[in-house]
């Protein structure tokens, strides 16, 4: 596969390597690479997947922990990869508990039947009363935003420094993420940057609670590093009305004793 290479300097590239010519989409280590993973369309193959796979078993006289036993199995054989790197559409994440439903309830693919207890209730934790099925939508945050942890404890590694000099960081620097995910380069990397900030209902930035050390990364509006709570959550109409809510705790001023 070239980039803004003609097909003729591309077929003599690949018989002097002895490879062939590969084109987008295609797949890496088990992800399609190169798809629009908003698009619900764009996982059709991978939710028919599931669906086959759980259909073999559907048939069986299977008691409810077997078939618990299995969706965490086809989960984890199926689906962890894909939600550990994209963010899944909604839809895409509701067709595959209704697959996940019928199969608890040992309902077929053509019929229907009444779920006498909500898909909320069934994905608690066992000793708080569920049956211990993760919920797809709360497992893909947790998985993706991993990546924004990752990222801010291994800022040396090479990968960050790719993913900071193409996208931006989450810091100050690049501005994806600090306040609000304004770099469209990589689809990935924005879901990433919105996990992290999150919308109304607050991300993953607003369980972190930051250990200061110069200012410079640290956000002095959005980040909690002083009472273990953000500045914008205790003085919202204050943050509402300023110029200045994407600062960092270093420009706002010296924090120091007097002289």
């Amino acid at each position: 596969m070239g980039l803004n290479v003609d097909r003729e300097n591309l077929a003599y590239m690949a018989d002097i390597l002895g490879c062939e010519v590969g084109v987008i989409h295609f797949f890496y280590l088990g992800l399609n690479v190169g798809i629009n993973n908003r698009q619900a369309a764009s996982w059709d193959k991978l939710v028919d997947k599931i669906r086959r796979r759980l259909a073999l078993w559907n048939d069986k006289h299977i008691s409810l922990e077997g078939r618990i036993t299995l969706i965490q199995a086809v989960l984890s054989a199926v689906l962890i990869y894909c939600l550990s790197f994209y963010r899944l559409p909604r839809k895409t994440l509701r067709e595959i508990v209704q697959i996940q439903r019928k199969f608890i309830w040992g309902v077929c693919e053509d019929s229907s039947k009444i779920p006498w207890v909500i898909w909320e209730d069934i994905c608690k934790k066992k000793e708080n009363g569920g049956l211990g099925i993760r919920n797809l939508e709360r497992f893909n945050f947790a998985l993706v935003s991993k990546w924004a942890w990752r990222f801010l404890n291994e800022s040396n590694c090479l990968w960050a420094k790719v993913i900071k000099s193409k996208c931006g960081s989450l810091g100050p620097s690049g501005g994806s993420c600090f306040g609000r995910c304004r770099v469209a380069k990589s689809g990935w990397w924005k879901d990433v940057c919105e996990f992290f900030v999150g919308g109304e209902g607050g991300g993953m930035r607003e369980d972190c609670e930051i250990m200061m050390g110069n200012g410079n990364k640290t956000s002095f509006w959005l980040d909690r590093w002083i009472e273990g709570k953000s500045l914008k959550s205790k003085f919202g109409r204050l943050f509402r009305i300023i110029e200045q809510q994407e600062a960092v705790v270093s420009q706002m001023g010296f924090l120091g004793e007097d002289d």
